[in-house]
This record gives structure tokens, C-alpha cells and sequence, in this order.
């Protein structure tokens, strides 16, 4: 099933099915921080729903092994998850102003700090990170946090400078992630924490890149 969704975008074919689910264009509502009152656990969708999220989650290089029970918005043209910290609604149409929402204005980051701790930018490379180095030995104790963008925020700084005594950024790689990889790295030293930036290759992020490649990419930087 996931193979064939993958096969879908990597052809480059787009059915009707697909543009329903997803739109072009995203709704007016798609910004409403109030939780959408039509969302459904996608278990419960109809089928062509299913495939048209599952065939976008594979073009995300996502999979369901290692992502929570997620929910549709078809008023919103959002996929909902909830998460430690809240819910989060992804735009399914890329088109919105904001591709990740939250509705819960506590929600400020993912995760806690551990003593090593490797901080993402958005939820879906904390889901695939956090699964990848679950079963690496060298990493075992460490936590991963996202944080809902590319730059610690205060609440967050203060958890870090007294549970880490190391971190890596590994923020996209991109211009911005790489410039907020440097910034978080640099911030974290002035609270005595030893701290790398090292974010995912060039053009990349972390969800992008196999789960072996996370693993001894992370594993790398903490050695």
C-alpha cells in the first residue's frame, strides 16, 4: 500500500481523488486556531481519503510506522495530530501562510531535553528522528525536541541550560535552518552547554533521509 502511494508521486500522477482531499488553494478557515469540529480519525475516512493522505505522507517520505493516529480536516484541508505538547493541524494544500498550526497556544515545542538532545524544526522529523534512534546504543538516553521552527524559545532555553549537557541542531539544510542551527548551537554555549550544529544535507531535512542515514548522522555528531 505504502509502495504504491510512493509510486503514485514518484510518476507524478495526481487523480481527482487526490486533488479533493488535498485542494489547491487553501480555505479561508485554514487558519482558524480553534480545533476543526468535522476532524475524523482517518481510519475512519473513506478509502480514497485514506490514499490521497497516505500518498502525501509518502511524498514527505513519512510513514505510519512510526506517526501516531492521525485525523482530516476537510473544512480545514488539514491533517491533525495530537501530540505531547497539543494539537498540531499540517496544510494539506500548501498554499497556507502556515503550514504547521497549533491549538493549544501552550504549545511551544515537542519533547523534553535529556542530557543529550537533538533539536529538529517541525513534527514530522521529531516523530522520524525520535523512532531512528531509538535502537541505536550510542544515542540510548537521549531525547529529541522540536522546535516548531528555527529558533529556541525562551520556555525551552530555560529546560536546556538544566537538563543538557550537550546538543545538535540538526535543522534542515537549508539557508534558514542553517543559520537557526548556528544561532541555537551558539545560544546553548552561553548556558554552558556543548553544542554543535550540524544540520541535514544540503536541500534536505531530517525526514528526507533514511532512517539508517538519521541514526548514524546523529550517532556522528554525539561521538
Amino acid at each position: 500500500y505504502w509502495a504504491y502511494c510512493q509510486a503514485c508521486h514518484e510518476s507524478g500522477r495526481v487523480d481527482k481523488d487526490h486533488v479533493l482531499v488535498l485542494g489547491t488553494q487553501a480555505p479561508k478557515e485554514s487558519t482558524d486556531l480553534s480545533l476543526p469540529r468535522d476532524m475524523l480519525s482517518l481510519r475512519k475516512c473513506e478509502q480514497f481519503v485514506q490514499h490521497s493522505i497516505a500518498r502525501f505522507l509518502a511524498s514527505k517520505n513519512m510513514d505510519a510506522l512510526y506517526l501516531p493516529e492521525l485525523f482530516y480536516s476537510e473544512q480545514r484541508k488539514r491533517l491533525l495530530v495530537q501530540t505531547p505538547a497539543g494539537w498540531l493541524g499540517r496544510d494539506l494544500t500548501g498554499s497556507s501562510n502556515q503550514k504547521w498550526l497549533s491549538y493549544n497556544s501552550g504549545c511551544m515545542y515537542l519533547g523534553e531535553p535529556a542530557e543529550h538532545t537533538i533539536v529538529v524544526e517541525d513534527a514530522f522529523s521529531w516523530y522520524k528522528v525520535t523512532h531512528s534512534i531509538g535502537s541505536s546504543v550510542a544515542l540510548r538516553g537521549a531525547s529529541v525536541c522540536a522546535l516548531l521552527g528555527t529558533s529556541i524559545r525562551p520556555s525551552l532555553m530555560q529546560r536546556l541550560a538544566k537538563r543538557a549537557k550537550s546538543l545538535h541542531a540538526f535543522l534542515d539544510g537549508d539557508k534558514a535552518g542553517q543559520r537557526g542551527a548556528i544561532e541555537c548551537a551558539r545560544r546553548c554555549k552561553t548556558f554552558g552547554v556543548h553544542a554543535l550544529a550540524a544540520t541535514a544535507p544540503d536541500g534536505m531535512d531530517p525526514k528526507d533521509m533514511r532512517l539508517k542515514d538519521i541514526r548514524d548522522h546523529c550517532e556522528a555528531v554525539q561521538a
